[in-house]
């Protein structure tokens, strides 16, 4: 069973009321900081980390970790659980990008979201652990008349294959006629190295 981050519930600890301006402005910048990202922030380079590092008193590594946690807002937004399995529609979309190819074989429906499978395949003829595929991730996104979430919850892989699940919510119409399914696929964790354009699945 996967414990999702909503499972938990925080409480309320001891706050030092003196804190709450600056705090304010803090999450004032972070707003500041997505709006300017646009979707990719990225992480500022080693040298300018620890240039404020010791310019403000921190340790290297633990502005590391506050800018990567940045990266991370997605991981906390409310997840949607499907709930009541409606059937199964054919996608058969499929397309190849730098030596693999990915497809969309179907999608499973229910009352509240959509389940589907994006699958990588390439030939493979090293050890998975030793390949930079090792470490790919894929993101994909949901064009249509209206705005979907659509979310990894779980992947898995072997040698020549990989295979991720996505919820999109809320549920795709059973025809798919005007629905496009947008890949991109990057190399290592994060979004900072993509391995070409997005691309559509046809």
């Amino acid at each position: 069973m996967m414990m999702e981050v909503g499972d938990f519930e925080r409480k309320d600890v001891y706050y030092n009321e003196k804190l709450q301006p600056v705090d304010e402005k803090i999450c004032g910048l972070l707003k500041q900081r997505k709006e300017l990202a646009e979707g990719n922030p990225g992480h500022p380079l080693k040298v300018l980390v620890k240039e404020w590092a010791e310019k403000y008193g921190f340790y290297e590594e633990y502005l590391h970790t506050v800018f990567s946690t940045l990266n991370l807002e997605d991981m906390y937004k409310p997840r949607v659980k499907p709930n009541e399995f409606r059937c199964q529609i054919p996608v058969m979309r499929s397309a190849e990008q730098d030596g693999v190819f990915y497809s969309v074989v179907a999608m499973r429906q229910y009352d509240n979201a959509s389940v589907v499978v994006l699958s990588a395949d390439w030939e493979e003829e090293f050890d998975l652990h030793h390949s930079e595929r090792t470490h790919r991730e894929f993101t994909l996104e949901i064009g249509g008349d209206q705005e979907y979430d659509c979310r990894m919850q779980i992947g898995s892989g072997t040698t020549g294959k990989m295979s991720y699940n996505y919820i999109i919510s809320p549920a795709l119409p059973d025809h798919l006629a005007e629905i496009e399914f947008r890949v991109r696929a990057y190399i290592g964790v994060g979004k900072e190295n993509p391995v070409g354009p997005e691309f559509v699945l046809v």
